[in-house]
């Protein structure tokens, strides 16, 4: 298998421009890293011959690219204005909420867990 480096190259070697290439190399770092880390921007720029700072400029102006890490899911919901006139606005409400609502449910549920482990803790130390 080839180097992240040279498969940079090969897809430089496409392109005119080497500027033309940096969309396709970004991408290509971030399904080696799973989101652009500051290590990725690095060894992007590197292969592409610039700066980091360019190539985080570049990540930064879209949205297919990420600068953070995120979630094993992505959901997208269109808010143009024909999704509009359709109900996206309810749709992405409805999703907020939803999603609010699991990430309080996991909250409750770790707290629920730590005070049972300090609780089974402070009793074995009652034991001893």
């Amino acid at each position: 298998m080839s180097t992240y480096y040279e498969e940079v190259q090969e897809i430089k070697a496409q392109y005119p421009n080497w500027r033309s290439a940096a969309l396709p190399a970004l991408r290509l770092a971030q399904e080696k890293h799973g989101y652009l880390t500051p290590e990725a921007l690095r060894e992007c720029a590197d292969a592409l011959g610039t700066t980091p700072a360019f190539c985080e400029a570049v990540a930064s102006f879209y949205d297919m690219l990420h600068l953070a890490p995120i979630g094993r899911h992505m959901v997208e919901v269109c808010t143009n204005v024909s999704c509009a006139l359709v109900g996206a606005q309810q749709v992405l409400e409805s999703l907020s909420r939803s999603s609010a609502s699991a990430q309080a449910k996991r909250r409750r549920t770790a707290r629920s867990r730590s005070d049972r482990s300090s609780a089974s803790a402070a009793a074995a130390g009652r034991r001893s």
